[in-house]
């Protein structure tokens, strides 16, 4: 019944009478939203296959800032969004938790992106109730296609990181090529590196970083071999670690001498110990007794979201 009484072409409700009429397939609609020239009273918008109803229609003068911020340009500082994400008691968080549907929040509630925002709402918030991302082009940052670099300045915004888009890839899948979401967009505004001046493996800033990354996520996300040089890849190690297949490797576009060029830690420590210990017996000096050697092993770090990570990669980050 509410949908039949939701207008497919604005997706507002639809008051029988003057203003409403149900149409042959169904639905109501509004008089106006009709072809004015050419109405058609068989088929809906939806019905002629004009609309898709499960794809939320985003309210275009939605406004993009609130009390005077615009918080996609200007985002939460991270202690004072640490500060309001943990009332999740209150709305909008138990709005979301219990999935409402968003065209209603925004309509209904007047909670647009830009106040969502400022109440500290995250993108994993949205995907952790089942949001799908049909579901967020309520909001008229992801909805309109004229914004694609909006939108991905709006998921920085709202705290979105790498490990998102890999872990909930059954909900946003699409988002990442709607969006035009590239390796190096991974690494500057969602965080994919790995950490410098160490042998650790590829991590996420603002991630939980309990899961290691693996080639074969890499992929789906569009990375390339490019991109994991502009990540901070540095040795040998670090590459094996991501576990690569035949087939990995070659949608990466990696090559022979990507690999030949670069450099093992284990074996430059071994050339270290050795130089160390040349140079102990020229001056004659007693060998220190080797130590019982201990499994090595790379502990995955975990990070907490201070602020964008340092320009790697080459892209320029807005000051």
């Amino acid at each position: 019944m509410q949908q039949q009484l939701t207008c497919p072409s604005c997706r507002y409700a639809v008051e029988p009478g003057l203003y409403g009429i149900r149409l042959e397939c169904g639905h109501w609609t509004h008089t106006k939203c009709l072809d004015s020239a050419n109405p058609n009273f068989d088929k809906c918008a939806a019905c002629s296959g004009l609309v898709n109803l499960n794809i939320p229609q985003f309210l275009a003068d939605e406004p993009d800032s609130y009390n005077g911020r615009d918080y996609v340009q200007k985002p939460l500082s991270d202690s004072i969004f640490t500060a309001i994400s943990t009332r999740i008691s209150k709305e909008p968080f138990k709005w979301i938790a219990d999935k409402v549907p968003l065209t209603w929040m925004i309509r209904e509630q007047e909670y647009g992106l830009q106040r969502m925002l400022s109440a500290g709402v995250r993108f994993e918030d949205f995907v952790r109730a089942g949001y799908t991302w049909d579901d967020l082009k309520a909001f008229k940052d992801f909805g309109s296609p004229d914004r694609k670099d909006r939108a991905r300045e709006a998921l920085f915004a709202l705290k979105c990181n790498a490990e998102n888009l890999r872990d909930y890839h059954h909900l946003v899948g699409g988002m990442v090529g709607e969006l035009g979401i590239e390796g190096r967009h991974l690494v500057e505004l969602f965080g994919l590196h790995f950490p410098e001046n160490s042998c650790r493996p590829l991590s996420t800033i603002g991630g939980h970083n309990d899961k290691p990354w693996v080639a074969g996520d890499l992929v789906k996300l569009g990375f390339k071999m490019r991109d994991l040089f502009g990540a901070g890849l540095t040795y040998v190690e670090q590459y094996a670690l991501l576990k690569p297949t035949d087939s990995d490797e070659i949608a990466l576009g990696v090559t022979d001498q990507d690999i030949s060029e670069l450099p093992s830690l284990t074996e430059m420590e071994k050339q270290k110990r050795n130089a160390e210990e040349l140079a102990r017996r020229l001056r004659n000096e007693p060998i220190a007794a080797k130590p019982v050697p201990r499994p090595t092993y790379i502990e995955f770090p975990r990070f907490e979201y201070t602020d964008r990570p340092k320009s790697v990669h080459g892209l320029r980050i807005k000051k």
